[in-house]
């Protein structure tokens, strides 16, 4: 039978959890949306989740709603479900944030979730008996937030779609029901590399040789603040790095540069010794780098994908800490050793700037993109899946 599109609905509404930026009205798709006769909104759970807290903003969305209570939550998702509109989710699931999907329930609204955001964690290497006893231990110790978990498992609504970036996304597997039907996906970083393959090089620093830092904003990102956890490190973590970047400088005679992390505010860029300190461009500064530094950042998707050597590094402060633990773990994905730049600078300094083509290919599989083959954007994919449905 003949393709039929269907396209009953007109507004597309995005639950997210951080304020936008410039970059991720970019990203999500908004003018794609736009062309193709979509009006697209953001309820940003921010003010939900995270009282108290501020967050970098630098663009004011009109188009964004701030949902700072549950009567604010369930009066708009009443306004659109009457406007047929279409709610897509990037709040992943999480005890804070049960409220969100009990009300989806309660009002019976059809929902679809995206995990635009998958990162590597840690493995858990527990035996069946541990891991049962952990559990347990949990249950005693936060039994309301466990009747939760089951209570969503058992009872809550679940998404219609689940569009999902790999076959491991753990956001996705804790949201999914049984009947969830499951999209193959990609990251937001593929976007950027599909959109870069046709596009004329642009060198930020034509003519000169570089390597570059992926910034984390450890110090003061404000997912801290959101999750309730310390920071990872203090002000002296960025001693340990510009003592490291300018060895490597003047050994190796190249210029280093800093790709910011987007909430980074930009009186917190004085913190490094260099004047090559960039915001939004981090892609382009990966793309025409010698070879990168990293911690655990989602960036280094680009890093693979333009083939890039990735040099990991930690510090004193980060022993023994979840970001060491975020580090190693993706240094293993790609065989690479961590470096201490606070004692391990001669190791360092004798590294070996290699990349392993068959282990970058798996790494793309595994952790950026569901379909290796896929050529689609990730707004693209939802909007095909929304619209463009073979009847049969």
């Amino acid at each position: 039978m003949n393709e039929v599109v269907i396209k009953m609905n007109t507004q597309l509404v995005i639950f997210v959890t951080t304020p936008l930026l410039e970059s991720d009205i970019k990203k999500y798709g908004v003018d794609y949306y736009k062309k193709n006769g979509l009006s697209v909104w953001f309820f940003n759970f921010w003010p939900l989740f995270s009282k108290g807290h501020t967050h970098k903003v630098d663009i004011e969305f009109k188009n964004q709603i701030n949902i700072d209570s549950i009567r604010t939550l369930i009066v708009e998702l009443i306004k659109f479900k009457r406007r047929n509109a279409i709610f897509l989710s990037d709040v992943s699931y999480g005890d804070k944030r049960f409220i969100l999907y009990l009300i989806l329930t309660i009002l019976r609204i059809d929902y679809s979730f995206v995990d635009n955001w998958y990162a590597i964690l840690p493995k858990k290497n527990d035996g069946i008996i541990i891991a049962k006893l952990k559990n347990l231990i949990k249950t005693i110790i936060h039994p309301i937030k466990q009747l939760k978990k089951l209570i969503y498992k058992v009872c809550l609504k679940k998404p219609k779609y689940v569009f999902m970036p790999n076959k491991r996304s753990f956001h996705c597997v804790a949201i999914a029901g049984k009947k969830s039907i499951i999209v193959p996906y990609s990251s937001f970083n593929h976007d950027d590399f599909l959109a870069s393959e046709n596009e004329i090089d642009n060198n930020l620093l034509l003519g000169e040789k570089y390597f570059v830092f992926i910034d984390q904003y450890l110090t003061k990102h404000p997912d801290f603040a959101r999750a309730g956890i310390k920071p990872p490190v203090t002000d002296k973590y960025y001693n340990s790095l510009n003592n490291c970047f300018r060895n490597l400088e003047a050994q190796n005679n190249i210029k280093y540069v800093v790709a910011c992390h987007p909430r980074r505010a930009m009186e917190d860029t004085l913190f490094f010794d260099t004047e090559e300190v960039y915001c939004y461009k981090t892609y382009s500064l990966i793309k025409n780098s010698y070879f990168v530094i990293a911690h655990c950042s989602t960036s280094i998707y680009w890093a693979v994908l333009l083939n890039k050597p990735i040099v990991f590094i930690k510090t004193d402060e980060m022993m023994s800490t979840y970001i060491e633990n975020h580090i190693e773990t993706f240094a293993k994905e790609l065989k690479q050793d961590v470096y201490n730049i606070d004692c391990d600078y001669f190791q360092l300094r004798t590294m070996q700037l290699n990349v392993d083509n068959n282990l970058y290919e798996q790494f793309r599989c595994n952790n950026i993109v569901f379909n290796p083959e896929n050529k689609l954007k990730t707004y693209e994919i939802i909007y095909d899946t929304f619209f463009n449905k073979r009847l049969d």
